[in-house]
Parts: C-alpha cells; sequence; structure tokens
C-alpha cells in the first residue's frame, strides 16, 4: 500500500506491509543460490520466482507481476539488455537491474538506453544488491504516484500553433552548454518578439536560476502533483518571468528530488510548453538517462555542443552512432562548436570530415565576457551586446528560430574560422 504524503511542495512516499516482490534472472545455478541466500533474510523482499532464460523471464514476468527483475547480461538465449526492453515495452511500473561481469562503459551505456534501473558489476556484496533493489522500488514507486493518469494525457495532435522544442545537449561536461541555453533563449527572445520558455532541464544540479539570477520557490516539483491537469495559467504560476522576457521553469531545489521527475510526467511538462510557447528551450543533463533522452526524442533541434578537444570529439563520436541507432534524422542535429576561434590545434574542416556532419555554429572564445555575465546573473546578449560572441548568439538564435530552408546570418565566428589549423592530426578511434 502506498500513502503519498506532500510536504512543502515535495512528495514523501510511504511504502506501508508491502514486500518488494523480487524475480531473479540468471542461467548459472552457483549465481542463482548466491542471490537467493543474499535476499532470504531481507524481511522487506520476497523471491518470487528465478528464470534461467530470457523467454522464461518474459514469460515469468508476466505471470508473476514481480516489481524487480534482477537479469544477468547475458543469457544463453536473449541477451540480458533486449529482454529488458521487451520487459520494460510490456509492463508498467516495474524496474530491471542489470547484473554484469565487467563494468565497461559500452555496456553501461547501453543499459541505460535499453531503460535499466541500475548496473551492478559482479562480485555484489549482500548491501549493495538490497541497498539498490530498495531503492529502484522507492523510485518506482513514486513515479507511480507522480505519472499522469492515461486519460489525462493532451490529445497526441500535430497543431498548427505547436512551438518548437530546442533540446541544448553535450556528451561531455564542461562546454558551456548551460551558457548557450541561457543565452540562445534570451537571443530567440529579442531576434523573434514571441514567446520563449526556458527549462532547466539538468534535474539534478541545475544552474540556469543562477546564470539568470532567479530567486524563487516554485521549480517543476510545483507541477507534478498537478501534472494531469496542466493548463497555461498552471504553467505561469510555477514559471518565473526573467527581464529579457523569456518564461523559465527552474529544476528540483534539491538534487534527490531530481528522481522524482519521471520520463512520462516530463513528456507532459514539454507538450504543454509546447502548446503555450513559441520556442521551448530544455538545457539538458550531460547523460543519457530516461529524462535526457525523452527531451532528446521529443527535440525539434537538438543543438549538440562540442569544444575542439580530442575527448569532447571522441563522446561526440559516441554520441551520434547513439543518435543514429534511435533514428535521429541528421537535420534534427545542429553541431555548435563553443570556444571555436580557440588555438586548439584541431580544424573544423577536419572535424566535419571525421564525424561526416556539418558545423552549424560556432561561438567564440570570450572567457572574460562569458565569465562577467555569469558571475552578474545576467546573460551576455543582454550585458555585452557589442561582443563578437554576442552576435554569434544571435546568428545560432536565427538559425534556430527561421524556417527552414531560410538563410540566417553567417556569425563573426564562423567567418573568422574558415581554415583549418594545420601540424595535428585528429582521430576519434
Amino acid at each position: 500500500m502506498l500513502a503519498p504524503i506532500w510536504t512543502n511542495g515535495a512528495l514523501a512516499v510511504t511504502i506501508l506491509n508491502t514486500k518488494i516482490r523480487v524475480l531473479i534472472t540468471d542461467d548459472d545455478a552457483d549465481a542463482q543460490d548466491d542471490l537467493r541466500k543474499m535476499l532470504l533474510r531481507e524481511p522487506d523482499i520476497e523471491i518470487v520466482g528465478i528464470a534461467d532464460t530470457g523467454r522464461s523471464a518474459v514469460k515469468m514476468t508476466s505471470e508473476l507481476s514481480p516489481d524487480v527483475v534482477l537479469m544477468d547480461a547475458k543469457l544463453p538465449d536473449m541477451g540480458g539488455l533486449d529482454v529488458t526492453e521487451t520487459l520494460l515495452s510490456q509492463h508498467r511500473g516495474i524496474a530491471v537491474i542489470i547484473l554484469a561481469v565487467e563494468g565497461e562503459p559500452s555496456q553501461l551505456r547501453q543499459a541505460m538506453l535499453a531503460g535499466a534501473a541500475d548496473y551492478l558489476t559482479r562480485p555484489i556484496s549482500t548491501e549493495e544488491l538490497v541497498s539498490s533493489i530498495r531503492a529502484v522500488f522507492k523510485r518506482e514507486s513514486q513515479r507511480r504516484q507522480l505519472a499522469p493518469r492515461p486519460e489525462l494525457h493532451p490529445p497526441a495532435t500535430v497543431a498548427s500553433d505547436k512551438g518548437t522544442l530546442i533540446a541544448v545537449f553535450s556528451p561531455k561536461g564542461g562546454t558551456g552548454k548551460t551558457t548557450i541555453a541561457v543565452n540562445l533563449a534570451t537571443a530567440i527572445a529579442a531576434a523573434t518578439h514571441q514567446k520563449v520558455a526556458l527549462v532547466d532541464g539538468s534535474l539534478l544540479f541545475g544552474d540556469v536560476g543562477v546564470f539568470m539570477n532567479l530567486t524563487g520557490t516554485k521549480s517543476i516539483m510545483d507541477l507534478l502533483p498537478r501534472v494531469g491537469e496542466l493548463d497555461r495559467d498552471l504553467l505561469l504560476d510555477v514559471m518565473i518571468e526573467h527581464q529579457s522576457g523569456v518564461r523559465v521553469l527552474l529544476a528540483p531545489p534539491r538534487p534527490e528530488l531530481a528522481e522524482l521527475v519521471g520520463p512520462d510526467s516530463l513528456k507532459v511538462v514539454l507538450t504543454k510548453l509546447r502548446s503555450s510557447f513559441d520556442f521551448v528551450v530544455v538545457d539538458t543533463q550531460t547523460s543519457f538517462d530516461e529524462c535526457t533522452l525523452t527531451v532528446l526524442d521529443n527535440a525539434d533541434r537538438i543543438v549538440l555542443v562540442v569544444t575542439l578537444e580530442v575527448t569532447a570529439l571522441k563522446n561526440l563520436k559516441l554520441f551520434l552512432d547513439m543518435a543514429e541507432s534511435l533514428g535521429y534524422p541528421a537535420r534534427k542535429l545542429m553541431l555548435t562548436i563553443n570556444r571555436g576561434d580557440s588555438t586548439a590545434g584541431i580544424g573544423v574542416k577536419e572535424v566535419e570530415e571525421k564525424i561526416r556532419l556539418k558545423v552549424a555554429a560556432m561561438l567564440a572564445n570570450d572567457w572574460k565576457t562569458t565569465t562577467v555575465a555569469t558571475n552578474r546573473g545576467v546573460p551576455l546578449v543582454i550585458s555585452h551586446p557589442e561582443a563578437r560572441i554576442a552576435k554569434d548568439f544571435m546568428a545560432l538564435a536565427q538559425t534556430v528560430a527561421l524556417p527552414e530552408g531560410v538563410e540566417a546570418k553567417t556569425s563573426p565566428t564562423v567567418e573568422k574560422t574558415k581554415r583549418s589549423f594545420g601540424g595535428f592530426r585528429l582521430s576519434l578511434r
């Protein structure tokens, strides 16, 4: 039995008289026995079944309705990740924990894309396993309480007044993603004189409020209890209006609350924002979690931010491979190089050749102006409108906002960096 309790705008969920129903999936008898022994003495955990193949896991999940499935990454008939995708597509409200022999980064990314709630590397201690089961069960229980009822979802219609959703994403931290999201939203508002919303989608440690010097107690958390009945008035009541006219939806005030924002609720919020604003800019997290993928999947354009560093470009290549597997069309991606005129030794033409994607925009390397604007909490397109980087942002805003087929003004930094630096061979392998 779940009893939701709201306290000061935050949700606490009390779980009463509920055992966590666990299905073990592993083809090794010794591994099955080890997992069973770890869980037998836990009073709040009940093992409802043990499956030794992927197909039996699918069948037993339908029959037994477990809360958590422990999934061996390698099964004899189906891959553990394939089974995970199948289970999550057929059953809502369950959580899958992947158990792997080696913590390979590529497998971890694949597990997250498959929808796994956690990823544990063997050997696993009892404390680690039990803690993971309880954490993912609690998180999924809270999400069920916050998830909108299906009948209250906005109708899936394509309206002529649907706003443009722009995701600002970087596959590597430290590339200036939040600076770009804040200034892009402000520049679009100035260039178009239309309604612009800015969402701090970096749910764990969002900085949009700091970058724009916004103080307020309301955030996306205040929308969750009423996500099934969202309207423009409720959105405007929770969002903060910046001096530029941009309306801002802040991230949760504390990192632990981020787990309560599920992908279903986030999708409903984004849908309502698109019907209420002409442009919606989302500053995303540098990760491939469910909420970030929800934003990327639903975005009309992804402003893909990188710097001219090998590590950033390596991560970019990995993201582009993932984007291709997810079916993102090339026109959806706007490769944006930040600090593009830095003397990093890597040329723009060389980057385009290696990743086979044209650079859509470049931003000047103006550390001083950016730092001063950030410390003041004022977007630099407002505080330093004559700076070259501000003009780069205005050009980027035009590129994003203009109708398809209309050519935007070229930014000053693009004009300056049409040549490729020499003396450096770029390898992303």
